[in-house]
């Protein structure tokens, strides 16, 4: 089951009650269960993995909403990867960077 080593590492942090919440579809990310139990979360870790993937996922469904009600009263979010920055209004899905005499110039996907 994905998530399982993080599972173990918040019970030795000492965290009381451990969920693992599966969002691999928009379907999911509507869903009144999940966003449920998000609402009474005190704090979100989000793994990592594709964040283009993940951002179709949530991005504009009601557990964006929810992640975002949540975070502005007070609700700990961390992740790693594509976790982390899954809740800025702009994500960087891809880039290129090309160093010369003048600096550095960075061209972003949309």
């Amino acid at each position: 089951m994905p998530g399982i080593n993080y599972v173990d590492i918040f019970q030795r942090l000492g965290a009381k009650e451990v969920e693992i919440i599966d969002v691999d579809s928009r379907e999911k990310a509507k869903s009144r269960e999940i966003n449920d139990l998000v609402s009474t979360l005190s704090a979100l870790f989000i793994t990592g993995g594709n964040q283009k993937r993940l951002a179709n996922f949530i991005g504009g469904t009601e557990l964006s909403a929810t992640l975002y009600k949540k975070w502005t009263s007070g609700m700990v979010m961390a992740g790693t990867s594509a976790g982390a920055p899954i809740m800025g209004e702009q994500i960087i899905f891809s880039l290129s960077a090309e160093e010369d005499d003048d600096g550095v110039e960075v061209a972003m996907d949309s």
